[in-house]
């Protein structure tokens, strides 16, 4: 019964030293926490939780997370309207609305199972078209995007997240 009410401060510290390697190797970092106490010393609780108070605990939906994202001009073999550069930051500020944000940004150009934004695009006539592909593990759609403005394109971009 006890279990069940009392919040350890060990288990919490146990459970970061054990989920903290595997977070930072996802994102190609390597962390090793370590949990210090004077010797002799013991846990002690720091919580006590009702049932009616678990319930109200909000708990963390499940995000995708994207990764760098990759768009070239057809054209020119290179990224002309640095429209990657433009995802990427707009996906980052849309990330670091915390636990409201639909998505998590990393800034790397691989996660496992994470998700990444890549595209053709070509400017003809005043409008620019995008083929745009999602990827998230091996899940993959695709998208035909056209707009005036490279501002446009991105709205449209983040629609589909």
């Amino acid at each position: 019964m006890r279990e069940d009410q009392y919040v350890d401060v060990n288990k919490l510290f146990q459970y970061a030293q054990d989920r903290v390697p595997q977070l930072a190797e996802g994102i190609g970092g390597i962390q090793s926490p370590q949990v210090f106490s004077p010797q002799g010393s013991q846990s002690f609780d720091i919580g006590l939780l009702s049932d009616v108070e678990k319930k109200e605990i909000p708990i963390a939906k499940i995000r995708p997370v994207l990764v760098r994202s990759n768009f070239l001009d057809e054209n020119e073999m290179e990224d002309a309207l640095g429209l990657g550069k433009i995802i990427d930051e707009a996906l980052n500020d849309v990330s670091s609305k915390g636990i409201e944000s639909k998505i998590i940004f990393v800034d790397v150009r691989e996660y496992p199972e994470g998700c990444k934004l890549s595209g053709l695009y070509k400017k003809e006539g005043g409008k620019i078209s995008l083929k745009l592909r999602k990827r998230c593990g091996t899940e993959d759609k695709t998208f035909d995007i056209k707009s005036d403005n490279v501002e446009g394109l991105k709205a449209e971009i983040l629609k589909v997240l």
